[in-house]
């Protein structure tokens, strides 16, 4: 049997009426987060989340009656043990392209589905580039097959044949500078620009742009909502106390200063369980944030948060929302949840 019928088949088994009260006790107590990052926009020429499958997965929620609510307030009732069993639904978006205000603002609001969009504040604020970016485009831009970079100390050789291998070489290179400073960082995407012989613009293209704030104030009076994400998006346990101190504090003060839809909420870059410490935990509590968001998988739950307070209010999970209509089922209906237990139970 074709794996697209077999796919359907769990669609309509997870959403059958015989089978939804046998999944119920799987999600009573429990929120779910999904999580976006980029919406394909032809006219910027980018690629990300198809809009007709957003536009079609809100539809769908909408039509079952799922509760579709702000992450403030999916947060609030986790705290305040309220979750019951309605398994509310929030979402979430990483970072703060252009692409979220031309492409996906307008299909969140069209579905009155309230959103949290994290925002790096230092790309909005100089109308830079994310640092990732700047690699895709000076690789992409050029006609040289190799690279010599010296990364914390590190004298490191790059080299590549065809695209495929260009575009594991930018992997490689986000995931080595990463674990850097900015200033670090900074320094390296330098001189690999001028190896690769490219001159890149001060301001990004299209296709890399973020969100001004004009975007921004604008997408809040379409029902988005906004939090901190850093100023320069870097690896927060890589950082000293008082970059770590400035990533966070200057971040949350800037989205206070340009918009009233804020969040308390922050957003930890890259977001896993190694990207962050106790350290900004205590910094996010002086800076009256009541949680911050991770990209753990997971289902956020009035269990874990009577267990471990602070230990899962600043370490929210999420799940990457699928393009897929019935992995997203998968999810929202409790089988995503019993496979997790599984593994839990089986795992070396």
């Amino acid at each position: 049997m074709p794996v697209r019928h077999i796919k359907q088949m769990i669609v309509r088994a997870a959403t059958g009426p015989w089978v939804a009260p046998l999944l119920a006790p799987l999600m009573r107590g429990v929120g779910t987060v999904f999580m976006l990052h980029r919406f394909a926009d032809a006219e910027r020429g980018n690629a990300g989340f198809d809009p007709a499958r957003l536009r079609s997965h809100l539809a769908a929620l909408r039509a079952a009656r799922r509760p579709l609510v702000s992450l403030d307030d999916l947060v609030s009732r986790a705290n305040d043990g309220a979750l019951g069993s309605d398994s509310p639904i929030a979402f979430t978006v990483d970072d703060g392209y252009a692409d979220f205000a031309t492409v996906a603002a307008p299909i969140f609001a069209e579905f009155d589905c309230p959103v949290t969009v994290f925002l790096v504040s230092g790309v909005i604020d100089r109308r830079d580039w994310f640092w990732w970016d700047r690699i895709t485009a000076a690789l992409d831009g050029t006609t040289k097959s190799t690279a010599t970079l010296v990364i914390a100390g590190e004298r490191r050789s790059f080299g590549w044949t065809n695209a495929v291998e260009r575009s594991h070489v930018g992997t490689n290179l986000m995931e080595a500078l990463k674990l850097v400073g900015n200033d670090e960082r900074l320094r390296v995407l330098a001189v690999l620009v001028d190896q690769l012989g490219v001159d890149l613009p001060p301001q990004p293209p299209p296709r890399f742009a973020a969100m001004t704030w004009d975007d921004v104030r604008r997408c809040a009076g379409q029902g988005a909502t906004f939090g901190g994400h850093t100023v320069t998006h870097p690896v927060l346990s890589r950082v000293s106390d008082t970059e770590a101190d400035a990533e966070i504090t200057r971040s949350l003060g800037r989205v206070r200063e340009e918009t009233s839809a804020v969040t308390d909420v922050f957003c930890y870059p890259n977001g896993r369980p190694q990207d962050f410490t106790e350290r900004e935990v205590s910094l996010l509590k002086a800076r009256r944030c009541r949680g911050a968001v991770t990209t753990s998988q997971g289902y956020v739950t009035t269990a874990a948060l009577a267990r471990d307070g602070d230990a899962t209010r600043y370490r929210l999970p999420r799940f990457a929302l699928p393009e897929e209509w019935h992995e997203t089922v998968q999810i929202l209906t409790g089988i995503e949840r019993a496979k997790l237990r599984v593994r839990r139970v089986f795992a070396p």
